[in-house]
């Protein structure tokens, strides 16, 4: 059967590769006849488009995670495997998806040398790039891949990882779990064709996320960390990520944890006797909805002063959730940029926001747990405003800017945190001023550019009546 006569929705999906076809094709003639393989080859066909019918929007062809070697190719490989009586072995399997996942870096390694720190740096840059592509059309298509990039050290490599995985959530609803690590175990020699080495503990097969540690062939991480392979066939590395804990959980004049009311707190929600996991997610839970979206008199208050006010912005909010968390020995750090002020609209209006900066100052959170940064943002408005604004707003299901928001997908934003990063404002970004291990350290380089006169009237005036607007939608 022609591949334009294969009946599935091309608008919304992806054909497989001529490479896989290949591999799938030869694969049936050393093992059956002309006419077997052909009647098995129209059998897989059939089982691709089936497969397709219930598999949800991944970005189509303009998604470089669809292209040869990727998603649908691997679907083509799962109909192969389904179709035969024979199962194939995950070394058969392994072998073929290496057949088509590695030509493209074969080349590339003619190029590449990623011991090179420039290339290795470069190498980081495509892997930004992406994720800030996955990050943009997640709203789009919410089943595709969430990927995460950590702050580049040229010292230590690459370190980015997957939250989600559309193979491995295809091969959990299919029941082909068993055949997984033939997929994922090709990122290895992937590579070693670069001339770098991947460090990997878990995928999103086998755990929570799939993590990448790439450095260049000649690291001594590789030789103090190497590959082994699991009872299920994974190839995996066997190390603990750890980092300098005791910076990111030290009390600041601003991060003041060890003021009366911040201790009462603690003495009241016992969030210590929680595992870290359930400790975490209270606390944020805490900090989003019960600390009021507001706006406060200033960017630098200490923490116990927000916590006495009960309301909070992102930068102040921000500080709190610090304080709170580094009080319960869970490790922070701060990540500062600027936002443009048409988000703020709605809750800035008239002459106040006209007179704003065009950049306002913004931050967020990001924690340490289970050897990740989780980007932690959507604490910032508690639920009580954000579903009146939901209601306010209903005909709106894609992107919205506007009254604290900047999201892609207005009704359903990415809030709840259940290992993973949340955010609220992250699509109104407009500078990068780059990670700060405390509040203090950051507004030290950087804060709100205001002259006195209007720092005092946004202080007497202006942020009163912007939480006149906020109380009043919150109320609605």
């Amino acid at each position: 059967m022609k591949e334009n006569e294969l009946i599935f929705d091309r608008t919304k999906h992806v054909c497989y590769s001529e490479a896989v076809k290949q591999v799938i094709t030869d694969c049936l003639k050393k093992q059956f006849s002309k006419k077997e393989a052909d009647i098995l080859w129209e059998k897989i066909q059939l089982k691709y488009t089936e497969y397709l019918q219930t598999l949800p929007y991944l970005g189509g062809a303009k998604d470089n995670h669809n292209a040869p070697g990727g998603t649908y190719d691997c679907i083509a490989l799962f109909a192969y495997y389904e179709v035969l009586d024979r199962k194939p072995s995950i070394q058969e399997i392994y072998e073929m998806n290496n057949a088509i996942l590695l030509p493209p870096f074969r080349k590339l390694g003619k190029l590449f040398n990623i011991n090179h720190p420039w290339q290795l740096k470069l190498l980081n840059f495509v892997f930004e790039t992406t994720a800030k592509r996955d990050q943009k059309k997640h709203h789009s298509c919410p089943a595709g891949y969430i990927m995460q990039t950590e702050p580049f050290d040229p010292k230590t490599g690459i370190h980015y990882r997957f939250e989600q995985c559309p193979i491995a959530e295809f091969a959990k609803a299919h029941d082909l779990l068993e055949i997984m690590p033939a997929i994922c175990n090709g990122d290895y020699p992937a590579m070693e064709l670069l001339h770098a080495g991947l460090i990997r503990t878990t995928t999103c097969a086998n755990g929570n996320v799939c993590d990448y540690w790439i450095v260049g062939d000649k690291s001594p991480y590789l030789k103090k960390y190497p590959k082994k392979t699991d009872e299920q066939g994974y190839f995996y590395n066997e190390y603990r990520r750890s980092i300098a804990k005791e910076k990111y959980l030290e009390e600041t004049p601003m991060l003041n944890y060890s003021a009366r009311n911040i201790q009462q707190l603690l003495a009241e929600r016992d969030w210590n006797t929680l595992n870290e996991f359930e400790r975490l997610k209270s606390i944020y839970n805490f900090v989003r909805d019960e600390i009021l979206f507001g706006y406060n008199v200033d960017d630098s208050i200490p923490a116990s002063k927000i916590l006495s006010d009960g309301y909070g912005q992102c930068n102040t909010k921000g500080t709190l959730f610090m304080a709170l968390l580094r009080a319960c020995n869970i490790p922070c750090r701060i990540h500062g940029f600027t936002i443009d002020k048409k988000l703020q609209k709605g809750t800035m209006t008239g002459i106040v926001y006209k007179s704003a900066p065009k950049n306002i100052f913004h931050s967020w959170i990001e924690v340490y747990f289970e050897n990740i940064w989780y980007e932690l943002e959507a604490f910032i408005l508690d639920s009580a405003y954000l579903n009146n604004l939901q209601k306010k707003y209903p005909d709106c299901t894609g992107s919205f800017c506007g009254y604290g928001v900047a999201v892609k997908n207005f009704q359903n934003p990415i809030i709840d945190f259940n290992r993973n990063s949340t955010y609220i404002q992250s699509e109104g970004i407009t500078q990068d001023f780059g990670i700060y291990d405390s509040p203090d350290d950051l507004l030290k380089e950087h804060q709100q550019e205001l002259s006195v006169l209007k720092a005092f009237i946004y202080r007497n005036l202006g942020r009163r009546l912007m939480n006149r607007n906020v109380m009043k939608l919150r109320k609605s």
